[in-house]
């Protein structure tokens, strides 16, 4: 019965320990680092942050307190981490107004409001996504390169009168997915969306990366698989032809 008791005391304090252990991991991943926003909204709806502006977030954990720009703004409050498990108090923001671009007021009022909201987040492959009821604000790393690029793809109808381009349905690129592996070409890091007109982003960490298309139905390409080098800071252009192999 003692043993019993002891082993049991042992497995208790070894579990205390590796939860400990985890929360110290996750909050050493969110903080002090400075994090921008990417896009925000509802998963499988995601709206980009408009062009032109720039919307952050510093986690300071010597003092538990966050601080960013929210696009016309810069705000600061304190945070709780608990586990994965995150909450803002005490937001406060500047006033000051701007009109360029268009739309910037309204992101930041959709921004803050989130924000103050955030319930948990969760952090993979230099992206830290923050979950607010239903809606997620998706962050990268500040210190990442970025890999972007334009995907044209074609045809889409068994015929195409030369110099006439049929318009492209929104389908056509929401079935096709950058796949971005590791050096081996093994390892699945990400899936990148191709937008509505046919660009992708995709935010990484530095390092080797093999890019390829996710080849839906008898899709091929020249240009994929290819191995492209991320460096922090830099962009690194790659556009991918994809023939449909519809004739």
């Amino acid at each position: 019965m003692k043993n019993r008791l002891i082993v049991s005391l042992v497995i208790i304090a070894v579990l205390i320990v590796t939860g400990a252990c985890s929360s110290i991991q996750v909050s050493d991943d969110l903080e002090n680092k400075t994090w921008k926003l990417m896009s925000y909204g509802k998963e499988g709806s995601l709206q980009d942050v408009l062009d032109g502006t720039e919307i952050t977030a510093t986690f300071d954990g010597s003092k538990d307190e966050v601080h960013g720009s929210s696009g016309a703004n810069t705000y600061s409050g304190n945070y709780r981490i608990d586990g994965n498990k995150l909450s803002i108090l005490e937001l406060a923001w500047t006033e000051m107004y701007r009109l360029d671009p268009p739309g910037v007021m309204e992101q930041e009022a959709k921004y803050l409001k989130l924000f103050k909201a955030v319930e948990s987040f969760v952090i993979q492959d230099a992206k830290l996504k923050i979950t607010a009821g239903e809606q997620v604000l998706i962050y990268y790393e500040e210190n990442s390169g970025i890999l972007q690029g334009t995907v044209t793809i074609g045809p889409i109808t068994p015929v195409e009168r030369p110099g006439e381009k049929p318009p492209m349905p929104p389908e056509v690129y929401e079935a096709r997915k950058i796949m971005v592996y590791d050096r081996s070409g093994k390892k699945l890091i990400e899936q990148v969306d191709i937008n509505s007109e046919g660009r992708y982003v995709a935010h990484l960490k530095p390092g080797t990366y093999t890019v390829d298309i996710n080849h839906i139905g008898m899709d091929s390409s020249d240009d994929v698989p290819q191995q492209v080098e991320i460096q922090l800071g830099i962009t690194t252009r790659l556009d991918i032809d994809i023939d449909t192999g519809i004739r």
